[in-house]
């Protein structure tokens, strides 16, 4: 290591060696403490004037810059730490590119921090106390709030305002939200990622809504608001593509401050009023992702307007009196994460079909993929079209920084050419008008198209989106509804997930379904949803067998439905007990083979229907009374070689019964009860009975010496219908729900909204 570096810095002079020359620096001088050990990858890891040398006080590697001097003039030397050097820090204090970045505007030009400890608060002009922070109309968003740890236990808590200063407490801090519409703050939070931008995101989402999911004929207009509202466009009837491409670009460009819910909604009133007199029936589509505290004053305005108000919040940070909006009202309430692969933001605008257009008309959702990936990456996936759409197909696709190669190949492995390329929203997209064609040729039923898309830069994301409409007006369109048994809840009672399939009206049973549930942070769990009666749905009655004839026998296809967002209240911090016990066993059948009786049934989990039970604990009876009345104390059978298997798998076992005590007995009867590890117990399944004696079938008074076969044995089953449910784990969630394909038609009761 060359040790002449430390000599040169440490003597310093007044005078500076550093040359701006071709957009470059030159002459920087570089120096290593000698506490330092050597490093080779320290060298390597450099990247300007500055002084590697142990923390001033241990565990804080935060970069410092030694200044003394008056603003614009240049600083001593930037302080780093070897941890900090080596990137082992870039959790806590952001990525390493940027703070350098601010370090130098300290050493090179002696910029001031644009943010004030001692005073971090001040009264604004708006009359709203605000954080000491950068930019124009306070551009950096977050929220203030009161955050104490005591051990392992953290709580947060609205900030108090302080008497005297009429500011907020001392205790009171300002918490930036995680992304950031601004696209950077070099000198008050150098750690923004702007990434995810936020507005860019809207307004994909946006043109998404405004390209294909409005219905031709419907009246549209556009509201921006900030702190206050405009009105950007009147209601104008969509009829073609220009009155589309026309809204499109009254999209906004760039976010103002603060936030005025209310005199959004109120434009919004006054755009629809210079139309209509009546605003009874009208629907607002509410896109925000700020906070407004002043959003309740205007809810008692808004329930008696008779409008619909649909709400979608990105971020954590909306206003509860919004979300009361949307439900007094009889919208409907999404949420979209930061997280952008998730794709949530298209998805909450492509679940807005109007309820005034019929089936044939709307535009129904295909697919939905979203990945992160590194430079040279494929993202590759197939795109089903069944039989039931294939009209006005449209195929959209978004990037996070560099358009990536797309390619996008019908059934007969001819390039689909002719996007559209929207560099400014990141987007590019296509439109197959009428019915998808090959060839000039009507695309055949079930076909596939491909599509692989390549990213071109690292950490990009990119996601895919399809919609099409019915191919036909006279043949109803295979559709998807999904929703919560609550849009409120509190903890421990648990959420369930519906999913309901139809071609018109009739039930399509058997698909693969699959939820997504996605948490404020943007992390997602996926369930399988089954309607093979495995659940813990309450309360459905069986309902009578549904003939296979009048369901629909169709090809495969997929669809994908957003089921809305939900709030889960009171969910305690850390770890959670295990409250739920495995659900209860609603298929539960017998049959006897000369001694033994077979059992079998459909798995349970864990927590209702995730996971594994612990073991079974079966028992039977003589008395079908006793053995529901008093289930504890009826004769148990030997379970010790039965293993349970995975929730929602098919479980058999053989045993030969015990001696039955009642007298008379006739039948006996069996019921199983599942544990879990925590030694929570399930309910009681349903009852099945397997007869003592052969039944023998009536004589035919007509031919009395005719001999016929035994009916064999009588087996009564009871079956619940349950399409799923879901321990809730998080405080604000949304859902996706993916059809996968077609199965086999299945003759299970249908359960339906």
């Amino acid at each position: 290591m060359n040790r002449r570096i430390c000599l040169c810095l440490l003597q310093r002079s007044n005078t500076s060696f550093i040359q701006l020359n071709d957009n470059g620096y030159e002459g920087i001088i570089i120096a290593i403490d000698p506490a330092v050990p050597e490093d080779e990858t320290l060298i390597e890891q450099i990247k300007a004037d500055v002084l590697v040398a142990p923390p001033t006080l241990p565990g804080r590697d935060e970069p410092y810059t030694k200044q003394f001097t008056a603003c614009e003039e240049k600083g001593e030397y930037i302080h780093l730490t070897p941890d900090f050097v080596l990137g082992k820090k870039q959790d806590a204090y952001g990525p390493s590119g940027r703070l350098f970045v601010h370090e130098w505007a300290h050493l090179r030009w002696g910029v001031f921090d644009e943010y004030n400890d001692d005073e971090p608060f001040y009264s604004a002009s708006s009359k709203k106390i605000e954080a000491t922070r950068h930019g124009h109309f306070n551009c950096i968003t977050g929220i203030n709030r009161v955050y104490k740890c005591q051990g392992d236990s953290c709580i947060t808590s609205r900030c108090k305002t302080d008497s005297k200063t009429k500011l907020y407490e001392k205790d009171c801090q300002f918490f930036p939200d995680k992304y950031q519409t601004e696209k950077a703050s070099i000198m008050f939070m150098q750690s923004i990622d702007s990434n995810y931008n936020r507005l860019n995101r809207m307004n994909q989402a946006a043109k998404h809504f405004l390209l294909q999911t409005v219905e031709n004929g419907s009246w549209v207009g556009m509201v921006h608001f900030d702190s206050s509202a405009s009105i950007i466009s009147n209601l104008i009837q969509i009829s073609s593509s220009s009155e589309r491409n026309k809204l499109l670009e009254s999209l906004p460009t760039r976010a103002g401050g603060g936030t005025s819910i209310c005199s959004g909604i109120r434009t919004g009133f006054q755009v629809i009023r210079s139309l209509y007199s009546q605003i009874d029936g009208s629907e607002i589509v509410l896109l925000t992702d700020g906070e407004d505290s002043s959003a309740k004053t205007c809810i008692e305005e808004v329930t008696n307007s008779g409008a619909i108000i649909h709400f979608i919040a990105l971020g954590e940070n909306a206003d509860e009196a919004v979300i009361e909006m949307s439900i007094v009202t009889g919208g409907s309430h999404f949420y979209a994460s930061d997280v952008a692969e998730n794709n949530g933001l298209i998805d909450s605008f492509a679940a807005l079909t109007s309820g005034n257009t019929g089936a044939s008309q709307q535009s129904l959702q295909l697919e939905s993929k979203g990945l992160k990936l590194n430079s040279n990456a494929w993202m590759n996936g197939t795109v089903v079209i069944d039989s039931t759409v294939g009209k006005d197909t449209f195929f959209l696709i978004t990037w996070n920084q560099q358009s990536p190669t797309i390619s996008l190949w019908d059934p007969n492995g001819t390039p689909m050419e002719n996007f559209t390329v929207d560099t400014d929203s990141k987007m590019a997209y296509l439109n197959i008008p009428g019915n998808a064609k090959v060839n000039n040729q009507l695309l055949d039923v079930l076909a596939n198209l491909f599509y692989s898309l390549q990213a071109k830069v690292d950490t990009e994301i990119l996601t895919v989106t399809v919609n099409s409409r019915a191919a036909n007006s006279s043949v109803p369109p295979i559709t998807m509804n999904a929703k919560m048994n609550k849009d409120t809840n509190s903890f421990p009672s648990p959420m369930i997930v519906y999913a309901e399939i139809l071609q018109g009206y009739l039930p399509i049973l058997g698909a693969n379904v699959t939820a997504v549930i996605e948490s404020q942070s943007g992390k997602t769990e996926v369930l399988e949803l089954l309607d093979n009666g495995a659940g813990n749905i309450e309360g459905n009655p069986p309902r009578p067998e549904t003939d296979e004839d009048i369901q629909t026998n169709l090809e495969s296809f997929t669809r994908t439905a957003t089921g809305g967002a939900f709030v889960v209240s009171n969910v305690p911090a850390g770890s959670l007990p295990d409250l739920y016990p495995p659900s209860q066993i609603t298929d539960l059948e017998a049959t006897s083979d000369e001694d033994e009786i077979r059992l079998t049934w459909t798995a349970p989990g864990d927590n209702f229907d995730v996971g594994k039970v612990q073991q079974y604990i079966i028992r039977t009876s003589g008395s079908i009374l006793d053995l529901r009345d008093n289930f504890d104390d009826a004769l148990q059978v030997n379970t010790t070689d039965l293993l349970p298997n995975e929730a929602n798998s098919k479980e058999t076992f053989v045993f030969k019964p015990g001696n039955i005590s009642e007298e008379n007995a006739t039948h006996i009867f069996i019921a199983i009860q599942s544990v879990d590890k925590s030694n929570l117990t399930s309910k009681i399944s349903n009852i099945a009975q397997v007869p003592l004696f052969v039944p023998q079938a009536d004589e035919d008074p007509l031919h009395p010496d005719d001999s016929r076969p035994n009916s064999g044995v009588s087996v009564s089953t009871v079956v619940l219908s349950v399409v799923g449910s879901v321990v809730v784990v998080a405080v604000v969630l949304s859902t996706t729900i993916c059809i996968l394909s077609k199965k086999k038609n299945s003759s299970r009761p249908r359960t339906g909204f």
